[in-house]
């Protein structure tokens, strides 16, 4: 090469440090990068160039893969030089690889003028020697990776890359048990089929519980009400009077506008008035049971009812009594205040009478 000519080449390369980012934002480059493939073959091919037939190549034979090519942009570092006029190509975004060919001797294509962006000079003696196909990355398959590691792809999404048995392959994916997921703060996973619904349970370390699944409001066969509502603004109820369904939940625990106590308190506690106290909720009392004493005892879930143990019977809740006074056959019996007895003394009247009143002589 001249003098002049190579003169003329290294200004054209300093006109490559000129030339902008304009195309930085083009994959019109390509980045190839020597590789060690393992694909071995020799296969015989055709290269037509339809648009420029002159550089057509025939009966080549393919020897190797040895790059492969990556769309780039290119972004020129300072000191920056007056640029050439820039050389565009079409926005590229397959990748390739190329391999080396050899072809057999034939008519080369005469020389040409050549422009890019690092500057015009005349090109000759061309001869092919290799050829880039298009190309894709895929995910490299399941397998072992270093000291009893798996990783890589399953081709089935249902599947996942472990090694349960020490040797590495494609299983099917574990669900996962019910749980919270901290990414959106919902309760989900896998539940038995007892119980197959995976629930919330605000304020609970493990929040997340695997219960039956709810059922609609209803009379259970325990004559109770219970289950979901599908408008969570009511609750599953039977108000007094009323059937079991969906009501709007009743109002907290206070006096209403006739002077009476009434309304809802949290679980274990129960909306009544006691004597000299406010209307509140306070801790409910136990259910009707023997005491330690021998006594009877409790509240009982029929108003109506109250806790006694009738002559002969066990403790339990019954239909009161009638106050003390004498029946219809002149007999003396019915219910007094506590610590008191229905009696009828020698010469006394049927009424209710403190112990020390019964004894003889009397001890009141």
């Amino acid at each position: 090469m001249s003098s002049r000519r190579l003169s003329a080449f290294g200004l054209g390369v300093l006109a490559l440090v000129g030339v902008t980012a304009a195309n930085a934002g083009t994959l019109d480059h390509l980045l190839c990068e020597r590789t060690k493939d393992p694909l071995k073959l020799r296969l015989a091919v055709d290269m037509i160039a339809d648009i420029q037939p002159e550089f057509s190549a025939k009966g080549c034979v393919v020897v190797r893969p040895f790059e492969f090519c990556v769309p780039a942009t290119k972004r020129v570092l300072p000191p920056a030089v007056p640029a050439l006029p820039g050389v565009m190509g079409q926005p590229l975004k397959d990748d390739y690889v190329c391999y080396l060919v050899k072809c057999p001797a034939q008519e080369l294509p005469p020389a040409k003028q050549i422009i890019d962006q690092f500057g015009a000079r005349p090109v000759q003696k061309f001869k092919p020697y290799k050829i880039c196909v298009p190309a894709r990355k895929t995910a490299v398959p399941c397998g072992t990776v270093g000291t009893h590691q798996c990783a890589g792809a399953c081709p089935n999404p249902d599947q996942t890359c472990q090694a349960p048995a020490d040797v590495c392959g494609c299983f099917p994916v574990e669900p996962a048990q019910c749980g919270l997921d901290p990414a959106t703060g919902q309760c989900g996973g896998v539940c038995p089929d007892t119980a197959p619904s995976c629930v919330f349970h605000p304020g609970d370390p493990q929040p997340c519980h695997c219960e039956p699944t709810p059922t609609e409001c209803h009379v259970d066969a325990a004559g109770g009400c219970g289950g979901t509502c599908p408008d969570p603004n009511t609750v599953c109820t039977q108000p007094a009077g009323a059937v079991c369904g969906c009501y709007p939940p009743p109002p907290t625990c206070q006096l209403d506008a006739a002077g009476q106590c009434g309304g809802t308190c949290p679980q274990g506690e129960t909306c009544t008035q006691p004597a000299g106290q406010p209307c509140g909720c306070y801790p409910a009392p136990p259910p009707c049971k023997p005491d330690p004493a021998g006594g009877c005892g409790g509240t009982c879930p029929d108003p109506n009812d109250v806790c006694s143990q009738p002559p002969g019977a066990a403790c339990g809740c019954y239909p009161p009594s009638p106050s003390c006074g004498l029946d219809a056959a002149g007999l003396c019996g019915g219910t007094c205040p506590q610590g008191e007895t229905c009696a009828q003394p020698a010469g006394a009247a049927c009424a209710c009478y403190l112990p020390c009143a019964l004894t003889s002589p009397p001890t009141c």
